[in-house]
């Protein structure tokens, strides 16, 4: 044999050998294949892709925990028993101060909790103290006091009347018994008539509550009815010029009958005015006339 035919024969051997080898290595990744555990695709938040394959690498977090993770991975959480592990994962182990409470809350027996009671300028408002009023000088703006200054005036706090001076402080000036409006204390109502129901001997009417007399005309020695109802004043005063005389504010529904009237008589109602008031008093006047009487001569 030549050495042609020597090199072909162990070239020959030589491809044989190396096929079985690729063939077998074939049939080991084939059963390792059905072997290992298959694992769901997932993309770790250490790494910048994700694992598409099923059956592929499968790409492990560098450390953990890792979102998502395979079961077993991260069995163990990280705690502050190990603070430098837990640093690294941004967890905080610093206890917080048992001392310190949130603003409006109190500390009683080591706990937290709302107050029952606040201090002078404070409110209690659904368990927090809120500040409604600041010491003299400074002003509310929101929940703060302002240092500052204030322009001098008067103010109306419902019915009463205030004086704010340059210092911010506020101080009492005046009840208003009437209201009080526009910086000041309004003035008491002048008198008024207010109508009513009478009656006299001719049946029922509606008298003004201005002086009437009922009736006007009378024949000599009859008697007449006044009607006459006031308010707001201090002192109502009728007169007549016969000598009759009432002090009262209103006559009543029956009126007041006068004294006999022989000639033409003049009654007169004053009255005066609330303290304030404008004007001082109210005047007004009415007549009885007598029926002339005629006789042959």
């Amino acid at each position: 044999m030549n050495s042609s035919s020597r090199s072909q024969k162990i070239f020959g051997s030589s491809f044989r050998i190396e096929v079985a080898i690729i063939a077998a290595c074939v049939l080991l990744l084939g059963l390792l294949s059905f072997i290992s555990p298959v694992q769901k695709p997932f993309a770790s938040a250490e790494v910048t892709f994700t694992d598409a394959s099923a059956r592929g690498l499968a790409i492990v977090p560098a450390s953990c925990p890792s979102t998502p993770d395979f079961a077993g991975q991260c069995d163990v959480p990280i705690t502050c028993s190990d603070p430098v592990l837990a640093a690294q994962f941004g967890i905080n182990c610093t206890p917080p101060d048992p001392t310190i409470c949130a603003n409006g809350y109190a500390l009683v027996n080591g706990v937290c909790v709302p107050p029952t009671s606040c201090p002078t300028g404070y409110d209690l408002q659904s368990g927090v103290c809120v500040r409604t009023s600041c010491p003299a000088g400074y002003q509310l703006q929101g929940n703060r006091c302002i240092a500052g200054t204030c322009t001098a005036q008067y103010q109306c706090s419902g019915s009463d009347l205030y004086y704010l001076n340059t210092s911010c402080q506020t101080a009492l000036v005046q009840s208003c018994s009437w209201g009080c409006s526009a910086s000041a204390c309004l003035p008491p109502p002048p008198p008024s008539f207010t109508a009513f129901g009478a009656t006299n001997a001719r049946g029922n009417f509606s008298a003004t509550g201005h002086l009437q007399a009922k009736p006007t005309l009378v024949r000599a020695g009859d008697t007449a009815q006044l009607y006459w109802g006031v308010v707001n004043a201090t002192s109502c005063t009728i007169t007549g010029s016969n000598g009759d005389s009432w002090s009262a504010a209103s006559s009543g529904t029956a009126g007041q009958t006068s004294a006999p009237i022989v000639g033409l008589t003049t009654y007169t109602l004053t009255c005066a005015s609330i303290p304030g008031a404008t004007p001082t008093s109210i005047t007004e006047s009415t007549t009885v006339k007598v029926i002339p009487t005629y006789q042959e001569i």
